[in-house]
């Protein structure tokens, strides 16, 4: 294989490596095609089988809400219902999208056909289940409330008369009527044959009760007073009787046709179910067996591709890394300095010819090395000459630093005079004993302040002068107005007499209050009696319908309301004495009410006293208001003081402005040495660069 290139021996190689993993991929594709359209179809059966499962979910939900209307015959439990049965079509609609097999679209038309039906019975059974609703808001709750109230009345109007005989056939009749609404509701509610019997007997009964009260009546010259209630009765009756009818009707619909094609959509959508199941398993069943086959041929496949990859690799290893093994040696020995290298190229490929390049550039080098060696004598020429030349160059830096001492020296001159501007600041001390010499004359002009403060004291002592006047003339005043006190302390005496009158008053009315207590937790007890009667009154009349004939327990009741009116009256006794009672503490308030009115009559005669002595208070008062003026006057005076000392503070002032204006001065000067200063600095800081 010498002959080939590397390239070529390594393209053939791969091309057969290529040739054996083309054949295993077009096996593998031929299996993962038939794998994917085995998925597909096994997907689409899935997709079939999730549509199915999910219309007969919807289907459940469906009759759960029919379940739900024909027990509450709530609106919204129809609403509801139409709104399942939109998905339950939709959900049938997307079934028959995913099995479009004509075995199982003609499963699904049998489903759609029957669910029509079963929408179109239900929509019957709501017709029963509103018009039973219709009965009992508009005629069975109102006409049977009106009988219940109507006898109620009778019965309480026959307690109150002492009729026990009417007491009793009220309550028989409103017992009766009690049993056979509940009867009613519980028909209409459950369906139930036996509640619907037991209505009718309650009804009859009832109607036997309503005739004996009406005998009774007759009898007392009240005829016709209970025809309201046989009415109602009669309204009541025929409502329940269609009610009843339409309950009956709807349950045979129910369970002739409603569950029947409710059980026969769920048959067949579980056949449905079954029918793609089992497809779904023959399916899996061939894909199984298909992938298992085509896995066996990728693997020998691929194992004598592995086997073939790995000969052509050791036969073309053998003939690339012998030579490239010699070739690299020859080059270590070129690199470590030996040039005597030993290579024999064989053929045309390219390690020879790399092998070739490398003895050129052998003999390239050893000719370059001797031009090294020339190169190197002439350098160590020039490397003499550069010595001379570093000499040289420090004899030039000997001279550099003598011409940089001579810079410092003259820096320290410049340091002296910068000595000499320092002495400048003494100046500027002078300045500041000028702001000093204003400062003593500003202490003069406090001193002439001070003498302005004598002069404002003097005045303040007539001030305190006027003010004793003032104190004497209040003196009187204070006088005049203990003489006053006393006069208050005699009118407050009077008030205690009457206060002491009003709280008497006021024990009266606390003791008042107390009795009016009493009657109100007396009445409370009158009002639990009456209702406790009212209690007691209505079971008398239970017990008695009850015992029939017996009426042994109402005999008991009776007794039990006679205690209650006892009570009653020795309540009300209660009652008149508490009035009474009252009626004498209201005498005792009257009496002190006139006490009290005698009072405030001193206290009036004691009260005019008091303010003839504020008159002569008064007069004291105006008295001292001409003291004030005095102190006024001393105000002035003291006024005029306090312009003195605002113009030795005025002078004050000005004394300052000059300080400030000669401190100014200064500043500017300290201004100019310190520019100078930065001058000097600046041309020292250049001399010792340079």
């Amino acid at each position: 294989m010498g002959h080939l290139s590397v390239g070529k021996r390594i393209a053939g190689g791969f091309a057969v490596v290529l040739a054996l993993l083309a054949v295993v991929a077009v096996r593998s594709y031929v299996v993962a095609t038939d794998a994917s359209e085995g998925f597909a179809a096994y997907r689409d059966l899935t997709l079939g089988a999730n549509a199915a499962s999910d219309f007969d979910s919807e289907l459940l939900h469906t009759r759960l809400v029919v379940k739900d209307f024909l027990v509450s015959g709530a609106e919204t439990d129809k609403v509801k219902f139409e709104e399942e049965a939109g998905e339950f079509l939709e959900a049938l609609e997307r079934a028959r999208e995913q099995n479009p097999s004509p075995e199982r679209a003609a499963m699904i038309d049998t489903v759609a056909r029957v669910f029509a039906d079963f929408r179109a019975h239900f929509n019957e059974a709501g017709e029963y289940t509103r018009t039973v609703e219709r009965l009992l808001a508009l005629v069975i709750e109102p006409e049977g409330t009106a009988m219940e109230r109507a006898l109620f009345s009778l019965m309480r109007g026959g307690r109150n008369d002492d009729d026990l005989d009417m007491t009793y056939a009220a309550s028989n009749a409103l017992r009766r009527l009690l049993s056979a609404r509940g009867n009613v509701f519980r028909h209409l509610d459950t369906g139930s044959s036996s509640a619907s019997d037991m209505a009718e007997g309650d009804l009859a009964m009832l109607e036997s009760a309503l005739d004996s009260i009406d005998s009774m009546l007759a009898v007392r010259g009240r005829s016709g007073e209970i025809d309201a209630v046989r009415q109602s009765l009669s309204h009541f009756a025929e409502a329940f009787r269609e009610a009843s009818q339409a309950i009956v009707r709807r349950n045979a619909l129910v369970e002739d046709l409603l569950d029947p094609a409710g059980d026969e959509i769920a048959a067949v959508a579980q056949g449905l179910v079954e029918s793609v199941q089992q497809e779904q398993d023959a399916l899996g069943s061939t894909l199984e067996g298909e992938l298992g086959r085509g896995a066996v041929i990728v693997a020998v496949v691929s194992v004598a591709a592995a086997v073939v990859g790995v000969l052509f690799a050791v036969l073309i290893t053998a003939g690339i890394v012998g030579p490239l093994t010699r070739t690299a040696k020859a080059a270590e020995d070129v690199a470590q300095g030996r040039t005597d290298i030993d290579l024999e190229p064989k053929g045309k490929d390219e390690i020879a010819a790399m092998q070739r390049a490398l003895i050129n550039m052998v003999e390239q080098l050893q000719t370059r090395m001797a031009e090294a060696k020339k190169a190197e004598a002439e350098a160590r020429a020039q490397s003499e000459e550069a010595t001379r030349a570093m000499r040289e160059a420090g004899e030039a830096r000997t001279r550099a630093e003598a011409a940089q001492a001579r810079t410092v020296e003259a820096a320290g001159l410049l340091e002296e005079v910068s000595e000499r501007v320092a002495s400048a600041c003494e100046e500027i001390s002078a300045q500041a004993e000028q702001g000093a010499a204003g400062a003593a004359r500003q202490s003069e002009r406090v001193a002439e302040t001070a003498t302005a403060m004598e002069q404002m004291n003097a005045t303040v002592l007539e001030v305190a002068k006027s003010a004793s006047s003032a104190a004497e003339t209040s003196g009187k005043a204070r006088a005049e107005a203990e003489g006053g006190a006393d006069v208050v302390r005699s009118a407050v005496q009077a008030i205690q007499e009457v206060e002491t009158h009003t709280g008497r008053l006021k024990a009266n009315m606390d003791a008042l209050a107390s009795q009016a207590q009493d009657i109100g937790r007396i009445i409370g007890v009158i009002d639990d009696i009456a209702d406790q009667t009212n209690l007691l009154a209505l079971n008398a009349a239970i017990e008695a319908a009850r015992a029939g004939d017996a009426g042994r327990g109402f005999a008991v009741v009776a007794d039990e309301v006679r205690k209650l009116a006892e009570k009653t009256m020795e309540a009300t006794k209660e009652v008149g004495q508490a009035i009474r009672a009252i009626q004498d503490v209201s005498r005792q308030n009257m009496a002190g009410m006139d006490d009290a009115a005698g009072a405030v009559d001193k206290a009036t005669g004691l009260a005019d006293e008091s303010g003839r002595s504020l008159a002569r208070i008064v007069e004291l008062v105006a008295s001292a208001a001409d003291e004030v003026h005095s102190i006024a006057a001393a105000s002035e005076e003291q006024s005029a003081a306090s312009e003195q000392i605002t113009r030795g503070i005025e002078e004050i002032n000005q004394i300052a402005g000059e300080t400030s204006q000669g401190m100014g001065q200064t500043a500017q000067a300290i201004g100019e040495l310190n520019a100078q200063i930065a001058e000097l600095r600046e041309m020292v800081g250049k001399l010792k660069s340079e």
